[in-house]
């Protein structure tokens, strides 16, 4: 460890084997380790958004032996939680990027979840061609990521995966239209009990077909 590299004091505990840890370490750094914990194993993290994100709109009935995509998985904690939310699915987590998937692939390995499998993106605006056709699709804190340009060549390209009556689902994605989100800005003494959160509904007008994404937006006020 650099003794003149500040690192962040963090405590977290996990169930994660050492050789899953050292991986972690190895890829993300030693800044993002208990982040990249927290991400699949805190329940009030990312797994709070998808309960709340997707199961306010859908019972887990619907889901029953269905196939879910979960593109730009990363190092698959997204796919670790639906995994855990949804025993009787079958999952495909597609990412671009080979370190991260080798976390995912352990992760996967460590729940010994049969149900789940992953995918590497040949390039970041083209889908593997072994890609299949699903029930869902999650693109969670993925979005924003995309340039514009990928935005409107990728999108269309999933969304022709996506089966007759799917859904496709954009999660945890900061509403950047305006100057004040949820995701990389904070409203000056707005914090703690008086962040109030609510979900939008929001249309992107630069894409060639119709879909809703649900954003979260900090006391409505970048409406």
């Amino acid at each position: 460890l650099n003794k003149k590299m500040f690192v962040p004091r963090s405590i977290c505990e996990t169930s994660y084997p050492v050789d899953l840890i050292k991986q972690i370490m190895n890829v993300r750094g030693l800044a993002y380790l208990c982040d990249e914990i927290m991400r699949d194993e805190k329940p009030t993290y990312v797994q709070r958004s998808f309960k709340y994100g997707i199961l306010s709109y859908f019972g887990e009935d619907s889901f029953d032996k269905k196939k879910i995509l979960d593109f730009g998985c990363g190092s698959g904690s997204s796919t670790m939680i639906l995994a855990r939310m949804f025993a009787n699915v079958e999952i495909v987590g597609v990412e671009l990027e080979e370190e991260l998937l080798s976390i995912a692939k352990m992760r996967a390995k460590h729940y010994k979840f049969s149900n789940v499998s992953f995918i590497r993106s040949p390039s970041g605006d083209n889908l593997p061609s072994e890609l299949e056709d699903f029930d869902y699709v999650v693109l969670s804190a993925v979005y924003e990521h995309l340039l514009p340009n990928e935005r409107k060549n990728l999108l269309p390209k999933i969304w022709a995966h996506v089966k007759p009556g799917g859904i496709l689902f954009i999660n945890q994605t900061p509403y950047r239209y305006s100057p004040i989100e949820s995701h990389t800005t904070v409203l000056p003494g707005n914090t703690g009990n008086q962040r109030l959160f609510h979900n939008v509904l929001l249309f992107d007008k630069e894409l060639p077909f119709n879909f809703l994404s649900i954003v979260t937006c900090l006391n409505m006020i970048s409406l």
